[in-house]
């Protein structure tokens, strides 16, 4: 149930993900990025960032996830 009582779902959209690769005495971390106008994914590391395709987001293992919910209108 929402705040106003009503029991319309939420729905949420990735839009980023932060990855560490290493062990937990050093690594490294980089993101991948939805940008919200053209839909393209983008992997961000130190100095660049390249356009990557979605499906290979699926091969990652991902430290901690960003979602947006799709029932607010700020990337619209």
């Amino acid at each position: 149930m929402t705040k106003n009582g009503s029991n319309q779902k939420s729905f949420y959209n990735l839009i980023a993900v932060c990855v560490h690769t290493g062990s937990l005495s050093g690594g490294h971390y980089f993101t991948y990025a939805k940008h919200h106008l053209t839909n393209k994914w983008y992997c961000f590391d130190d100095r660049s960032f390249v356009v990557i395709y979605q499906n290979n987001l699926m091969k990652i293992e991902s430290i901690r996830l960003f979602l947006s919910n799709s029932n607010n209108d700020c990337h619209r």
